[in-house]
């Protein structure tokens, strides 16, 4: 497992030449690579197979590699999927608490798990058949029922369709 993260950050450092004698070598990047698993609560699991981890632990892995990268911004594609409820939130929790640390600036995610989406955003943008529906706070989106009504998985078009709606 310590080889995905310290991959990620040999190519950071643009020392990816002689990509494993630089692993086995290169202590700053052994530094580092421990420390973005420290971040997601990985460490004591460095010595392992990365096949072999449970999924949440290879959910926070594959988002380990990509913030070991450093990035302003991130985005990512239903990072919970195929993990328990419990799990979830544990990868969300992690994943918020490593970007506030590192200094990301956004995180940008697709999920349609709307504990998720309505749980750990700032900002949501709701989509529906390719346009936006709504765009605001949480809040403001659980406050309009029509938009609430076609998220959660009823059908129909609420009044306005086709415009979003500032919430």
């Amino acid at each position: 497992m310590l080889e995905v993260l310290q991959v990620a950050v040999l190519s950071r450092l643009r020392r990816g030449s002689r990509l494993f004698a630089s692993l086995v070598r290169d202590r700053e990047v052994t530094a580092q690579a421990t420390e973005v698993a420290e971040l997601f609560l990985l460490s004591e699991k460095l010595g392992m197979v990365a096949r072999q981890l449970p999924q949440g632990d290879k959910k926070l892995l594959d988002v380990a590699s990509a913030f070991a990268l450093h990035p302003e911004v991130i985005l990512l594609d239903e990072p919970t999927s195929g993990v328990s409820t419990q799990e979830k939130h544990t990868v969300m929790a992690i994943l918020v608490a490593a970007a506030r640390r590192i200094g990301i600036r956004s995180i940008l995610q697709v999920e349609h798990d709307m504990d998720i989406v309505f749980g750990y955003s700032d900002r949501i943008i709701a989509l529906h058949q390719g346009r936006i529906l709504a765009d605001g706070t949480p809040q403001s989106l659980q406050e309009n029922a029509d938009v609430m009504r076609l998220v959660v998985g009823q059908q129909g078009r609420p009044p306005g369709f086709g415009r979003p709606q500032k919430c």
